[in-house]
């Protein structure tokens, strides 16, 4: 569990959307309670995730607050009408080769 509340960063009617720290789980296991239960513990409302991200991923997750909403907002994705952003930080430069980035990248500084 979580050792703070959760951190809303906007909401609407049908929507609402939150940070999820590094580390925290998307669904529970034996070890830690997922975001999915601690949102809907703490808003006390039934919540619909749109996305997810993975453990080690921090970042905003968006939430429908019903299951209509989700799946309007799921199509919205799906058909490219919303967009995700990812920035990947590092504390030193990797080397040449090393690793694997796939998607649609941009050049910055020297390549």
């Amino acid at each position: 569990m979580l050792d703070t509340d959760i951190v809303t960063l906007g909401e609407a009617k049908e929507w609402f959307g939150i940070y999820k720290p590094p580390g925290t789980p998307f669904h529970s296991d034996d070890y830690s309670e997922g975001i999915v239960s601690i949102v809907r513990r703490q808003y006390g409302e039934p919540a619909y995730p749109v996305h997810r991200l993975d453990r080690v991923t921090s970042g905003v997750l968006l939430f429908g607050r019903t299951s209509e909403a989700n799946s309007r907002l799921s199509e919205c994705f799906q058909q490219r009408q919303a967009q995700k952003y990812y920035l990947a930080l590092s504390l030193k430069r990797p080397r040449k080769k090393q690793g694997w980035i796939k998607g649609d990248m941009a050049k910055a500084r020297n390549g």
